[in-house]
């Protein structure tokens, strides 16, 4: 079944991923994945690990990554998206193999980078050659974004020409490693790789329920039919809108990686001064990338339950894979900041701008509060279910979303401010669906936006994909404002029969993507050993591997060593 749905999409599945992640990191990620399918350490171990195997195991393939020379290729000086794909085939591999070869590297050599001295930079060579070890430990177990009230302290003894490091209690102890890209104290390298981790776990996620989807055949109109149950709304329904959230979160990541390659490589210049423009450009992207973050990793974490629930009782085995995309990305809503925190620091940025707004205008380069200085229409345009599927009428919708929540914030504050509150709890009481909706629709209209320039720029370069593209973008662009329809009722900008039209567009949007989506996963999907899934497999085959995974996994067929203990009490009676 899986070749049949492939016969029928309308693209050629090779030039959109050429087109989307272009094809020097195509070949980037096939490298790396032929040298770890080649290499016997990075083989699938059969049976259970023990902790402590698993430890060692992660740190021998970690050394060997290093040894590989992928942390240090050339290449990632000179190419804006290099990375983005190494972090990609990692994390898709482990993401545990990820972070413990990049950890002394790009973690604590990042720190030496934006905070030594010009007499420490020689510190970073060495860490960068992993002469040298440490890390970046702002956390403590009783504190952790508040800086302020950090209380461990390093006093420099001149007689011993050492530093004392203090920690008076258990609460003042450092218990998290964290990453500093910046003297500047914005940590947007880590977000940024997060957003890239988001991307990587989801592409697992969405490729494994889909292929599965269609597969997996129950019922039909007749006895001698029975149907994938991809072909059923429900499921469409419960899974299209993640596969369009993914090309949304590629398309938006994949602007800012470049922005932040150009970025970074100036900062890191001292022959360089930082422009107003790049200054105006580190403090979008803070924005941003707060916003995003948090929008990225919740939308990861919910798909990965979704896709797993889609795939029925088989979804819940170990060798279906989802159980370990599902723990990878937890820890995602919370390093780099808790999400609920960012989208406070993104959405108080937003506030501040419109309420300065008629005073003065900065140019900020990624135009994602271009939308707080335009005019903008009071009611939706859109009057039939095909408008709606229209890119730019749900941009429009957007611009008025971003802007009604950001004048609702503020004047929620502001009312709360002329009460005599003091302005610390005013911001604490604008957050519960004012300002944390508002950080939510802000990462998702530039999400929006994104993909909508690839969509345009698939017209020239990618013609055959230009429709599917524009389908996701729909579908993206519908699903995510459906979330926000109290708010589009409030503002007065819909009625009831263009709340009726979102529900029926996101429907008709799917039923369109259903022979177009196993040849969409085929664009993000890794290799069968990378994903390793047994109902992701690219063949189709899930019983084939699924009954090879059940009978030879070393325990399966085995009872306990218990077992006799109990025998006696569970005797039949027949």
């Amino acid at each position: 079944m899986i070749t049949f749905y492939r016969s029928k999409s309308s693209f050629n599945s090779k030039n959109l991923a050429d087109f989307i992640d272009t094809p020097e990191c195509i070949e980037i990620r096939k490298h790396m994945y032929s040298v770890l399918e080649n290499d016997p350490l990075f083989h699938r171990p059969e049976g259970n690990q023990t902790l402590d195997d698993i430890r060692k195991r992660t740190q021998l393939q970690a050394k060997r990554i290093i040894d590989y020379g992928f942390l240090h290729d050339h290449r990632g000086k000179t190419m804006p998206l290099y990375y983005q794909a190494l972090v990609t085939a990692l994390v898709q591999y482990d993401i545990c193999v990820l972070f413990k070869s990049t950890i002394s590297v790009h973690f604590f050599g990042a720190c030496i980078r934006g905070l030594g001295t010009a007499e420490q930079q020689k510190y970073f060579d060495d860490a960068y050659d992993e002469k040298l070890s440490g890390c970046f430990a702002l956390t403590e177990v009783a504190h952790g974004t508040d800086a302020k009230r950090m209380r461990t302290t390093a006093t420099y003894d001149p007689h011993t020409k050492e530093f004392i490091l203090h920690s008076e209690d258990f609460e003042s102890a450092k218990c998290w490693i964290g990453n500093l890209v910046f003297s500047l104290g914005t940590l947007i390298g880590g977000r940024m790789a997060t957003l890239n981790m988001c991307v990587a776990l989801l592409s697992n996620a969405v490729t494994i329920a889909v292929r599965y989807s269609a597969v997996r055949q129950q019922f039909g109109p007749s006895d001698d039919c029975e149907l994938s149950i991809i072909e059923y709304p429900l499921q469409q329904w419960r899974l299209f809108p993640y596969l369009a959230s993914l090309f949304a979160m590629k398309a938006a990541a994949r602007e800012l990686q470049v922005r932040h390659f150009y970025l970074t490589r100036k900062l890191h210049d001292p022959t360089q001064l930082i422009s107003q423009e790049e200054m105006n450009a580190l403090t979008e992207m803070h924005a941003l990338l707060s916003a995003c973050k948090a929008v990225f990793s919740w939308t990861t974490q919910a798909a990965i339950q979704q896709c797993r629930e889609a795939c029925g009782g088989h979804g819940y085995l170990k060798c279906a894979g989802f159980a370990g995309l599902r723990n990878d990305n937890d820890a995602s809503c919370t390093y780099e900041g808790d999400n609920n925190v960012l989208q406070q620091q993104a959405s108080q940025w937003v506030v501040r701008l419109w309420g300065q707004r008629q005073e003065q205008r900065d140019q900020f380069p990624l135009g994602s509060v271009d939308l707080l200085y335009r005019s903008r229409a009071d009611h939706m345009s859109a009057a039939s279910e095909r408008e709606f599927c229209h890119p730019p009428v749900l941009l429009e919708a957007y611009e008025w979303l971003v802007c009604w929540l950001a004048e609702k914030t503020s004047q929620l504050y502001q009312s709360q401010v002329e009460r005599g509150t003091d302005r610390f709890t005013a911001r604490n009481h604008s957050q519960v669906y004012r300002g944390r909706s508002l950080s939510l629709a802000y990462a998702e209209h530039y999400m929006l936006k994104c993909l909508w320039k690839q969509c345009e720029a698939a017209e020239q370069q990618c013609a055959d994909s230009h429709g599917v593209l524009t389908q996701l973008c729909a579908l993206f662009g519908l699903s995510s404002l459906e979330k926000h329809q109290v708010f589009l009722h409030q503002g007065g900008y819909i009625d009831n029969s263009q709340s009726e039209m979102i529900h029926s567009a996101i429907l008709t949007v799917c039923g369109q993507l259903k022979n177009e989506a196993v040849s969409l996963v085929d664009v993000v999907a890794p290799p069968d050993f990378i994903l390793n899934s047994v109902l992701g497999h690219s063949s189709g085959k899930v019983y084939k591997y699924l009954e090879q995974a059940l009978m030879t996994t070393a325990g399966n067929l085995e009872r306990p060593a218990w077992w006799t203990e109990l025998s006696g009490k569970f005797r039949s009676r027949l």
